[in-house]
């Protein structure tokens, strides 16, 4: 069973993200909310809330709620074991270009979630559960530039309240480091990724 608390120093590293000088994590922007293929975390519990309030914006909006997801037991968190150049990350990385082709998109939601019982099972922290939001992005755009990949992360506080926030990917790689010896019980690794 996997752990099902946030420790203090990964409510730290959330609030140090959320600060202005950081601005890793900034509450959701309904305005930048889209239609896209979403990659995500299988979670009965977790994904269900993220991907509803979701489709509730873009009906909000006026828009066609059209998510197309795909679901794997720890979404993006799964290319630290299996990286898009294995089988199995080669497997998800297709179905996210064949999901944008047949449903002719051109956005990628790709959507992390804390606490992951998944990556908690590999050993990973939360500082890991971003960076692979990172890995995915880069591989995605590497692939093809076009394609817009905007980066979410899902916080449960396990007391009724829960937070949906965009990942700043360029803050996220300009503090890495830094976040990394900062925050080590938040990360498998030593050196980021």
């Amino acid at each position: 069973m996997s752990q099902t608390v946030i420790t203090e120093q990964e409510r730290a590293l959330i609030e140090h993200c959320k600060s202005p000088e950081i601005a890793i994590l900034r509450h959701l922007d309904e305005k930048l909310v889209g239609q896209g293929v979403l990659l995500g975390c299988g979670d009965a519990d977790r994904m269900i809330e993220g991907f509803d309030r979701h489709r509730g914006i873009l009906r909000d909006k006026g828009i066609p709620d059209r998510i197309h997801p795909i679901l794997v037991n720890g979404g993006p968190a799964n290319f630290w074991q299996y990286p898009p150049t294995s089988v199995i990350g080669a497997f998800i990385i297709q179905n996210i270009f064949e999901g944008l082709e047949l449903k002719e998109m051109d956005r990628l939601i790709n959507y992390g979630h804390w606490p992951c019982g998944k990556a908690r099972e590999q050993g990973l922290g939360l500082l890991d559960v971003l960076q692979s939001l990172s890995i995915v992005k880069r591989h995605v755009k590497g692939l093809d530039a076009s394609v817009e990949v905007a980066l979410y992360l899902h916080i449960d506080w396990l007391c009724g309240r829960m937070n949906t926030y965009h990942v700043n990917h360029p803050n996220l790689l300009k503090h890495l480091n830094d976040l990394v010896q900062k925050f080590p019980s938040c990360t498998k690794f030593s050196i980021a990724a």
